[in-house]
């Protein structure tokens, strides 16, 4: 269910909207990204349809986006906010290790990718880096995107 957005929030120069399908995930990341009082977290979706609601409403300046949400696809709801919302950037937050899904999510269109594990170390440079206007990527998607396709 879509959560209600606090009027002191959408006035934050940096906004952040979290797309997450467990409550404990996003509790814990509201309350992480919290603590370093120059971001606001503007809304929170737990599935693709309160996502697209809540885009429009509160045209955050980024997106954490975890790409299980659980029987949607977070890739179709990728592909869905970059052709509509090129101008907001989205960093992919996800279980699964980048070297399954981390290209194909920067190929995608999102401009960074961090596995949850990582988080406490990434998270917050990422969204530095991506809100800055440059990809945050882990070396190896950096090689991994920059190598010559094998045959």
């Amino acid at each position: 269910m879509a959560h209600s957005v606090p009027d002191c929030l959408v006035q934050s120069p940096r906004r952040v909207l979290l797309v997450e399908d467990h409550d404990f995930v996003r509790l814990s990341l509201r309350r992480y990204l919290e603590e370093y009082g120059d971001l606001c977290i503007c809304g929170e979706a737990s599935s693709s349809s309160e996502a697209l609601k809540l885009i429009e409403k509160t045209m955050p300046d980024l997106i954490l986006l975890d790409l299980s949400l659980g029987k949607e696809d977070g890739f179709t709801l990728l592909r869905t906010i970059r052709s509509r919302y090129k101008e907001i950037p989205v960093v992919i937050l996800s279980m699964h290790n980048e070297t399954l899904f981390g290209v194909d999510a920067i190929r995608h269109g999102a401009k960074g990718y961090i596995m949850k594990c990582n988080i406490s170390e990434d998270l917050y440079k990422a969204i530095e880096t991506v809100m800055s206007g440059e990809c945050y990527l882990s070396d190896f998607l950096r090689k991994k995107l920059t190598e010559p396709p094998q045959d």
